[in-house]
């Protein structure tokens, strides 16, 4: 009986994007330490189909990563987290300033000024809750009363690759981009075979 193959391994699917995004924000990989698991090792053969097949690709990864920066991290992706709908959840904590983000609440960013004075007891340290909704560069539609999700950043994605197009230049994220982040997830499958820290090549 051949293997059941499904088209995207769930680091490959869902990781891609917080890889990608974590470069963006964060910078290079430096290397990787990754664990993979399926929960569901038999599905259906087609649509419809009584018949089982055997699955060997993952539902759920775990990636420890170093940064060029030396900052240290980890990377968790999953089909099975119970609640989760569409989460991404962001955060980096640094030596003077910390930030947090989650997709299904989209419309605030929330930062830790630890440089900030604490005021009369303390009172004055805390999160602040910043508004993301129409502050980034070249905004222009829909306009800030449209809350942030699926088809306002989808249309942005399409209308910023578009204009890069028109405009004769190469599209920000571009190939190199979706390289580097395969190269990544090349990495995290060869450690996820031995357990061992893989480096990541540049190129």
């Amino acid at each position: 009986m051949a293997d059941a193959q499904r088209t995207l391994r769930g680091l490959v699917d869902l990781g891609s994007h917080v890889i990608d995004l974590t470069r963006h924000l964060l910078g290079e990989f430096a290397s990787v330490r990754g664990m993979v698991h399926t929960y569901i090792d038999r599905r259906p053969a087609g649509q419809g189909s009584q018949d089982k097949q055997r699955v060997t690709v993952d539902d759920a990864a775990w990636l420890e990563v170093r940064l060029q920066s030396g900052g240290i991290g980890t990377i968790e992706v999953s089909r099975f987290a119970t609640g989760a709908l569409d989460d991404l959840n962001i955060e980096i904590y640094g030596e003077k300033a910390a930030l947090m983000f989650r997709l299904m609440d989209a419309n605030w960013l929330y930062w830790f000024d630890a440089t900030r004075s604490g005021g009369p007891m303390g009172g004055q340290r805390g999160w602040t809750r910043l508004e993301t909704v129409q502050h980034y560069p070249g905004a222009t539609l829909p306009p800030p009363r449209s809350i942030l999700g699926w088809t306002r950043t989808h249309a942005e994605n399409q209308y910023v690759f578009l204009k890069a197009i028109s405009e004769g230049r190469a599209p920000q994220p571009g190939m190199l981009d979706g390289l580097r982040c395969q190269l990544i997830m090349d990495a995290a499958y060869r450690s996820a075979e031995n357990g061992n820290w893989v480096d990541v090549p540049l190129e």
